[in-house]
């Protein structure tokens, strides 16, 4: 025979047995599992494997579940590693969670050479017995289906604690669902050895139930079972009668005072303040009444002007300094002078945003605020408010804390848990609204605000019914214009002087519009817009990224 063929057979026949020798796998992988009194568990786990440097370069990984069932319930899994060992001497490690938590063995900067490794991990699990009416039971993966490896050699034992005689035992060869028999069993008092009969795949594993007399290891008390329960109770037990007993002492309002229209500003109220007090808050009403009056007393003039664009036109609005701030302005239109012309004579307010007319919005709002803030909070009763909140947190978190340690908590826990964030949050929104009683003094304020705009409202024949009614001229019409933006009834005040102001040839000195009624019926929607444009921030965005990885290969897992 020619020398040559003998040489390719030769290698036809080896070479494949030579790749298979180094191939990664899991040569023995053991798993010992000590059960205490406590309801945790001890694993040890002893796993020889051949790294080649593809997979397994550094070193190997653990998948570690983080849920599993127990007693028909999902519960979290709590892992604490006692020990890592690589060849007989510790080997660094850390814990990660994704998902599961993923533990890795090894050194970044050291590259395993192609042989064979001895790992050891050992770690204790708390609470990881069922409770049955006729028996306690072990339930545990020894080895389980996330191994991507293959497995030549798997044995596993379980120890019991010292007296427990087994009820029943069961485990079960293959993966996820199979119930495969390829094992032997020895079994001693309390003490079970597990041989598997054949090599395993990768994603095959090995599960094993055992079933062992009750009595011996401790059983869930009531604080495990239904401590999240008992912690809500008892908060709720505190709240309510919190919330029905302060109630009852605080937050009862007084009657709300009846509401006649009258056709005057009460207590000289500037226009911009009607609105603060009302809405019990800054809003761009205020702000645009305040320029109105500004206007018409002849501090300032209002251009409203337009760009021509080639699809679309833009609107926009010049306000022009005409005189300085005095003594006959409220003092929030002082500062929104002073704001707004402290650089120029002539400020646009064009949509977009604009740090100066922000600050001006700002200041002037602040100081409505100043004015007022103290007459509308007062009988809010928030002291009385914080209370029950810190209790809400208190107990919230107490009966989460309750519930992650107890591996044993009942469903009424869950259900009770989500049932009181829930109401939790609606009765504290709920009482924060109820608890206040607003003063005398407020209510009866309001009503005469509500009055004077129901005035505003009031048809010409309705107005002709009041008592010596203030002639409908012009100078009223310019008198009042500025309430009607701050109340939102300009549109309804100015329609009652439309054929009064034609008939008058009004021309207003104060704005650049020709038609005053069609200025009160459409500069409060395109005015506030710009406002509220040139006072918000755009947005910014951003993006980054990070990662890193940790190569590696190993597996296996209980839970």
């Amino acid at each position: 025979m020619n020398p040559k063929w003998l040489v390719y057979s030769f290698l036809f026949l080896v070479l494949p047995f030579f790749g298979f020798s180094q191939e990664e796998r899991i040569l023995n992988y053991d798993t010992q599992i000590e059960v205490h009194k406590d309801r945790s568990i001890t694993v040890t786990e002893f796993i020889e494997v051949y790294a080649a440097g593809n997979q397994i370069k550094r070193g190997i990984t653990r998948s570690l579940p983080s849920s599993r069932y127990l007693n028909d319930q999902k519960v979290s899994m709590k892992y604490r590693i006692i020990e890592v060992e690589k060849d007989g001497q510790p080997e660094p490690y850390r814990l990660e969670s994704s998902g599961d938590q993923i533990l890795y063995i090894g050194r970044r900067e050291v590259f395993l050479t192609p042989g064979t490794y001895r790992y050891k991990i050992k770690y204790k699990v708390p609470h990881q017995i069922g409770f049955y009416d006729n028996y306690d039971e072990i339930y545990w993966n020894a080895i389980g289906n996330d191994v991507s490896f293959k497995v030549e050699k798997a044995t596993a034992s379980l120890r019991l604690p010292e007296g427990a005689d087994i009820v029943q035992k069961a485990a079960y060869v293959g993966r996820q669902g199979d119930q495969g028999q390829d094992f032997t069993v020895t079994e001693e008092q309390g003490f079970l050895l597990y041989d598997v009969t054949r090599p395993l795949q990768p994603r095959e594993g090995f599960t094993i139930a055992v079933g062992f007399e009750k009595g011996y290891i401790d059983p869930p008390g009531i604080i495990d079972r239904f401590g999240t329960l008992i912690v809500i109770l008892l908060g709720l037990g505190f709240l309510f009668p919190y919330y029905i007993s302060t109630w009852f002492k605080y937050g009862q309002d007084p009657p709300t005072p009846s509401v006649y229209p009258q056709w005057d500003a009460p207590d000289n109220l500037s226009a911009a303040s009607t609105n603060y007090i009302l809405k019990g808050k800054h809003q761009s009403k205020s702000f645009t009444a305040s320029i109105i009056h500004l206007a018409i007393e002849g501090y300032i003039r209002i251009e409203e002007m337009v760009d021509e664009g080639f699809f679309k036109d833009k609107k926009y609005f010049d306000l022009i300094k005409l005189k300085n701030a005095d003594e006959g302005l409220s003092r929030e239109e002082k500062t929104l002078m002073e704001s707004l012309f402290m650089y120029n004579d002539r400020v646009s307010i064009t949509g977009e945003y604009d740090s100066k007319i922000a600050s001006a919005y700002s200041n002037h709002g602040a100081n409505l605020s100043v004015q007022h803030s103290d007459f509308i909070n007062e009988g809010n009763n928030t002291r009385l408010l914080w209370l029950p909140i810190l209790v809400t947190i208190a107990v919230g978190a107490l009966a989460i804390v309750f519930l992650m340690r107890s591996a044993y908590a009942e469903g009424i826990n869950i259900v009770m848990l989500g049932g009181f964030i829930l109401v939790a949050i609606v009765g504290n929104i709920l009482y924060g609204y109820l608890i206040r009683k607003p003063t005398i003094e407020k209510l009866d304020l309001r009503s005469k605000i509500r009055g004077f705009k129901m005035y505003l409202e009031m048809t010409e024949k309705d107005r002709l019914n009041l008592l010596n009614p203030p002639d409908m001229t012009p100078e009223h019409f310019e008198k009042i214009l500025p309430y009607a933006f701050s109340l939102g009834v300009e549109h309804k005040w100015s329609d009652k002087f439309k054929s009064i102001l034609e008939k008058a040839q009004y021309q207003p000195n104060w704005h650049n519009s020709s038609n005053p009624v069609y200025f009160s019926s459409h500069f409060g929607r395109s005015f506030e817009k710009s406002v509220s444009g040139a006072t918000t921030q755009p947005t910014q965005s951003g993006s980054g990224s990070g990662g890193g990885g940790f190569s590696g290969g190993g597996g296996g897992g209980g839970g």
